[in-house]
């Protein structure tokens, strides 16, 4: 009797001790690809969606915390997998903000460019042009001279 209270008792501290293990490794693979999604965003990606995901996760584990073992252990597998699918989704972010930057770069050059061969431009033509245009507007323009100078 003394040996069926025991083997009693100590079967929920394991079933506590396995519902915290699957958090753990809920909370762990949550945190590994938050560090993840951190360096993707400092190389130039667009982590919107995956930090959503991962608030979801993050949310699939508070809803674990609040139930029975059997469910939360479905809601913390839900939260690995979906840090999971983060870490998956990364390598393609961060080529895309490494691209989106090369071409915002490439635009820049282009604009700095073409202002600086517009300046080359105006510098050997602009004097060219004006008085010709200046010409051309005041073509119809008279002058005459004015008797009361003395």
């Amino acid at each position: 009797m003394f040996l069926i209270l025991i083997i009693l008792t100590a079967i929920p501290s394991c079933a506590v001790y396995a519902q915290s293990a699957t958090l753990n490794s809920a909370l762990i693979a949550i945190q590994n690809a938050f560090a993840q999604v951190s360096r993707a965003e400092s190389q130039g990606a667009n982590v919107t969606q995956q930090v959503s995901e991962l608030n979801q996760a993050l949310q699939l584990v508070q809803m674990g915390e609040n139930e029975n073992s059997t469910v939360s252990e479905q809601y913390y597998s839900q939260a690995i997998n979906l840090a999971t699918q983060v870490v998956q989704q990364l390598p393609q972010a961060t080529r895309q903000g490494q691209v989106a930057a090369q071409l915002e770069l490439t635009w820049l050059g282009l604009l700095l460019g073409g202002l600086a061969a517009a300046g080359i431009i105006v510098y050997f033509f602009g004097s060219r042009v004006f008085w010709r245009l200046w010409i051309r507007a005041h073509r119809g323009w008279m002058v005459r001279k004015n008797e009361e100078v003395s």
